[in-house]
């Protein structure tokens, strides 16, 4: 099976998890290394998606949507300094009681550290201002890791929902070829 076969089925997985545990809209800053996910969710049918290129107000609008609705709302970016830019409304979620799911794209570890574009450490990123952080394993199809994809994703979204609700951080790693 070729890299871009695993990588689907992981994020299929992955994605079955947020949409079993209730999440239902995602608001997509896209970027170079968040493609494979925003396309899978975009194309998905139990998402509604947003787009907005400006990540601080793309979190804002997340924050906006689970106040409106009450429900977790996903919210994808690219690797690097556009995590960042949602600190502001995580620290609002945090503060408010509002269940987000942050899903940031990362760069794997072989890319870290040693002057790649776009790469920043994003483990930790939010500090606690999340309610909890994962750093996923790389994409691969096998049972076990399709099953973690899964589990991680329905895991960390019912923690969002959890009384009290806040924020939570998934980092996932995609090496290219992204598509």
């Amino acid at each position: 099976m070729d890299h871009q076969a695993q990588l689907t089925q992981y994020l299929a997985a992955f994605l079955r998890g947020l949409s079993e545990a209730g999440v239902r809209q995602v608001v997509i800053s896209p970027g170079s290394r968040s493609t494979p996910l925003a396309l899978m969710l975009h194309r998905h049918p139990a998402f509604q998606t947003y787009l907005d290129v400006d990540e601080r107000s793309a979190a804002f609008f997340a924050l906006g949507l689970s106040k409106a609705t009450g429900s977790a709302v996903g919210l994808v970016c690219t690797s690097g300094s556009a995590a960042a830019n949602y600190l502001p409304a995580i620290c609002e979620a945090e503060a408010t009681n509002l269940p987000l799911v942050v899903m940031t794209t990362d760069r794997p570890a072989e890319l870290q550290g040693v002057g790649a574009p776009q790469a920043m450490d994003q483990h930790a990123l939010y500090g606690d201002h999340v309610k909890a952080m994962v750093d996923l394993a790389l994409p691969e199809a096998t049972p076990a890791l399709l099953n973690y994809a899964h589990w991680q994703a329905f895991k960390l979204t019912s923690l969002a929902l959890t009384r009290p609700q806040g924020p939570v951080h998934l980092n996932l790693p995609l090496r290219e070829p992204l598509l």
